[in-house]
């Protein structure tokens, strides 16, 4: 994320990128002690601050204007009171050009934006932050009003007046640094001078002209962003570090680090002013490090080594850099020295020193050269004959870019901001300074010398990017172009030496420390030289000496990259075999180790355990001893009352039954036993069967259905009425009552479909209303012959319907209200005779008592009538006839005729093998039944 950051704010369009890094940074990512990154830091150098004011043709200035413009939402523009028109400002619509990377601004904003955040910038900073960079483009609008409008060498006297874009620019910019708009007009147009006098210095205002105003203006900007955009990369480094640190510690290199170093190329433009010089310069320095590291050390080494070698001759850029920079004469030292000399610098003077004195130089020609590799040379420029290539220098605005000057005045109105972030990048210490500031090329130089240290500290690593062609477009490739940069690259110089060299080397004692495990005469310990190892080493692997590898005096030299791998291989292959051997030896050692462990804790646990054991033993016997006398006291008292001296006996007792009745408790209704008790528990024994009846009764009510309920109830009404009263009792209390007994008949189950249809249809009840209470087959007699005639009974809740068994006609119909009385005898006969009121008015049954025989359910058809008149507590409604001989156990049922007088029905005990025999007497004529 913290690279979004730097792109939009350290790259630009040029000519040659689209996305040019306009500033050197070093990365330094930083690594725990397992490999894990956990920090870094981030070095940059000489950021190309003058595109802050102005650009060269077909060039951008830096990306975070065009992305704020392009990609920040209206609420944030209105606040920084931008127009999102680039033509509207003067830094950025200088040769302004379109570019592709334009149709990303917004989306790069917001991961710019985004980015911001992550990097721990609170909400308070990035406002202040882009406050900067908007005031930055409002001051760029900031035109000025000489006095008498004859010449721009002429003093200024304000702001120019009557121009609406100035005037609101500059309010625009004192309103977003929270700066006094007077203040700010007054350090514009007015340079501050210190006068020392005999007791103190003293300040003097020199008004300034339009060409000054300007500079001052435009050195306000880009001192303003270089220093925001430092202060940017030092708040990156303080979050990519686990916790806080100074400033010192932020930016420090120590620890276990990898170090990436993305710098600018080589550049060669139309136009190569001051910016393209020390860039030029940086790459001189980084070649020369290049050659120094691989191309000069690396011959020296195999030259002090005494391995047979042939030189190869390359390019030695240490005259060019010498040329740039080596004290005290060189072309940084003449341009600082013309920046700090009395008067106002002068750019042609300049040249005209480095022409005087370098005039012979190799790699440096100017107007006065003789022999010039260029030929037409301006009065304003100079050449450099770089490793890269020539390169031609125009020195206009080298010192004013050189002199990093800043009007201490400028530096007053700044600290009187309430921006953050101004606070931090402006100290007041500044102010008290009386020595002029560093210039850049010293900074610059300064800088890269401490680059160097660190790199030379460092084993590196080159990423040689070559550029396919100067128009930017793919799959088109300048073959003279790409040649041009593999020559001054070396390339081909450093290929030769790697290909003619050796790709590994390592001193004696390190390689044979490293791998020694691979020959079994320097394995486990070697005593004796290491070279002698190292040669022992060789031979086990079949090396052959000058064409595998090569003994130096100090190193052994393999040549090919595929011996050293192969090494590798069969070392890492070792390794692992080790590593087996070291496992299981640790793991046997180990176990043993626990064996052993747990061998002493077993013998420890188990004396413990025998003596725990044996004195449990002891105290449960004591134990035992007082209980078994306890016992015995208390059987002996089990017959006392219940007290403490008997209790435990009589509680075991309790107990016992207790456990005996849960087993053995009684769960149906029919079980009546009950297990034996103790005497002292006979009370609670009774209460506890009463509980248990009460709760198997419940249950068994609970289970009942309301069918069952009528059934049981009508068996309950047949016991309080025929038991111990009639023979034929006990024979009807396993057979359930019914509501039709008409299908039990075989008679009836012969009957046509149809008659069976209409005996349900019910068509015949005088109401339709009437419910079925009883339906059977019964045998009725006549109450002069005593003829017998089946009959269908239909008893309802109104009427008793008597039909003809055969033809299914109504043959009698009587009024439940009429029925007065049932008899019966006591034996086990079928005869019932129903008693009825006999009156002569109209719909009362006439005939007399009804007499009627049904041997199988004749108890139930009693129960049903009584039921069905509502009688159960009549108890004269039943009668049982009373025993006419006594002897003959004979009974006598009576009956009555229609015109009230009284006949009976005899009814006997059989003396023969024959039951239920029914025949008439030839005397008396009346039926006698015997059973």
């Amino acid at each position: 994320m913290a690279s979004s950051i730097g792109l939009a704010f350290g790259n630009a369009t040029t000519v040659r990128n689209d996305n040019s890094s306009r500033f050197g940074k070093y990365m330094d990512i930083r690594f725990d002690y397992k490999g894990t990154p956990n920090g870094g830091c981030i070095l940059n150098y000489l950021l190309e601050k003058s595109r802050v004011v102005s650009q060269a043709k077909n060039e951008r200035n830096f990306h975070v204007f065009y992305q704020l413009l392009n990609g920040a939402d209206d609420q944030m523009i209105f606040r920084l009171k931008l127009n999102r028109s680039i033509s509207k400002y003067e830094y950025l619509n200088k040769n302004y050009i379109f570019s592709e990377s334009e149709l990303d601004e917004s989306s790069n904003f917001a991961v710019m934006f985004e980015a911001l955040s992550v990097c721990d910038f609170s909400d308070q900073d990035i406002e202040d932050l882009f406050k900067i960079i908007s005031s930055i483009l409002h001051l760029g609008n900031i035109k000025f009003e000489d006095l008498n409008g004859s010449s721009k060498r002429d003093y200024i006297k304000s702001v120019k007046k009557g121009d609406f874009e100035s005037e609101m620019a500059l309010e625009n910019f004192c309103s977003l640094l929270s700066l006094e708009k007077e203040a700010t007009i007054e350090a514009l147009i007015n340079r501050m001078y210190k006068v020392n006098g005999s007791k103190q210095s003293e300040k003097v205002m020199s008004p300034l002209n339009i060409e000054q105003a300007n500079y001052a203006r435009d050195s306000l900007a880009k001192d303003l962003y270089e220093r925001t955009f430092n202060w940017i990369l030092y708040r990156i480094n303080v979050s990519l570090e686990k916790s806080k640190y100074d400033s010192e510690r932020v930016n420090s290199l120590n620890g276990n680090c990898v170090g990436i170093l993305d710098i600018y190329g080589f550049e060669v433009f139309e136009t190569n002013g001051f910016e393209q010089f020390c860039i030029n310069y940086c790459n001189e320095k980084l070649h020369e490090l290049f050659i120094e590291l691989t191309l000069k050390s690396e011959q020296e080494e195999y030259t002090a080594e005494e391995i047979i070698w042939e030189p190869i001759d390359y390019f030695n850029n240490k005259i060019i850099c010498n040329l740039i920079e080596q004290k005290p004469i060189s072309i940084i030292d003449f341009m600082d020295e013309e920046c700090l000399r009395p008067g106002e610098p002068n750019d042609i003077t300049f040249l005209d020193k480095l022409a005087d004195y370098f005039i012979k130089h190799p790699h440096f020609e100017c107007i006065k050269s003789t022999r010039k590799s260029i030929k037409f040379i301006k009065r304003n420029e100079f050449v450099i004959k770089h490793y890269a290539g020539t390169v031609l220098y125009n020195v206009e605005n080298f010192l004013d870019k050189n002199n990093n000057l800043i009007f201490k005045n400028l530096k007053e109105l700044i600290l009187t901001s309430s921006n953050s972030i101004i606070k931090s990048i402006y100290v007041q210490n500044e102010l008290n300074e009386n020595r002029r500031n560093e210039t850049v090329a010293s900074q610059f130089r300064t800088g890269l010398k401490k680059l160097m240290n660190i790199l030379y500290s460092k084993e590196p690593s080159y990423v040689r990017c070559i550029k396919p062609n100067y128009e930017k477009k793919p799959n088109d490739f300048d073959a003279e172009l790409v040649r041009h940069q593999v020559k001054y690259l070396s390339l081909m110089e450093n290929l030769r030496v790697r290909r003619a060299g050796f790709a590994y080397r390592k001193p004696y004692d390190q390689f044979l420390e490293r791998y020694r495990s691979l020959c079994p005469k320097t394995w486990p310990c070697f005593t004796g030289d290491p070279q002698e190892g190292v040669k022992a080493i060789c031979e086990h692997l079949k090396y052959e000496l000058d064409k595998d590898y090569s003994m130096g005096k100090t190193k052994i030299f393999i040549r090919l990259s595929k011996t050293f791998f192969g090494l590798e291989d069969l070392f890492h292959l070792r390794k692992i075999v080790l590593a087996n051997k070291i496992k299981a030896l640790y793991r046997g050692y180990r176990q043993k180790m626990e064996y052993r462990k747990i061998q002493k804790a077993a013998k420890i646990i188990t004396r413990n355990a025998q003596k725990w054991l044996a004195r449990r033993r002891l105290e449960r016997s004591r134990k035992a001893k007082i209980v078994i006398k306890k016992f015995l006291i208390a059987y002996i008292h089990r017959f006392e009352p219940y007290s403490d001296i008997n209790k435990v006996f009589l509680n075991m007792m309790y107990q016992r039954f207790l456990f005996n009745l849960a087993k053995n408790v009684p769960t149906k209704v029919l079980d009546k036993s009950w297990p034996p008790c103790p005497k002292p528990m006979q009370s609670i024994s009774k209460i506890l069967y009463d509980l248990n009846r009460k709760n198997v009764v419940r249950k068994y009510c609970i289970k009942i259905s309301p069918e069952l309920k009528e059934i049981m109830r009508e068996k309950l009404l047949t016991s309080n009425l025929f038991k111990d009263k009639k023979e034929s009792y006990l024979a009807s209390v396993g057979v359930p009552f019914k509501i039709d007994r008409l299908e039990d008949h075989s008679s009836y189950k012969v009957l046509p479909s149809q008659k069976i249809d209409f005996l349900k249809s019910n068509s015949f009840f005088v109401d339709k209303s009437e419910n079925v209470k009883y339906t059977t087959l019964v045998d009725k007699y006549d109450r002069h012959g005593y003829k017998q005639r089946p009959r269908i009974l239909i008893l309802t809740n109104r009427y008793l319907y008597g039909l003809d068994a055969s033809s299914l006609k109504l043959r009698d119909q009587i009024s439940t209200k009429s029925i007065l009385g049932i008899s019966t005898s006591k034996l086990s006969d079928g005869f019932i005779v129903l008693h009825v009121e006999l009156k002569k008015e109209k719909g009362h049954y006439k005939k007399g008592d009804l007499i009627i025989r049904d041997d199988k359910f004749h108890i139930e058809l009693i129960v049903k009538f009584i039921s069905a008149l509502g009688m159960e507590t009549e108890d004269d409604f039943l009668k049982f006839t009373e025993t006419a001989k006594q002897e003959l156990n004979e009974y006598s049922l009576p009956h009555f005729l229609k015109n009230g007088s009284r006949k009976s029905i005899r009814i006997r005990k059989s003396t023969s093998e024959n039951h239920l025999c029914v025949h008439k007497d030839k005397k008396t004529g009346r039926l006698i039944m015997e059973v």
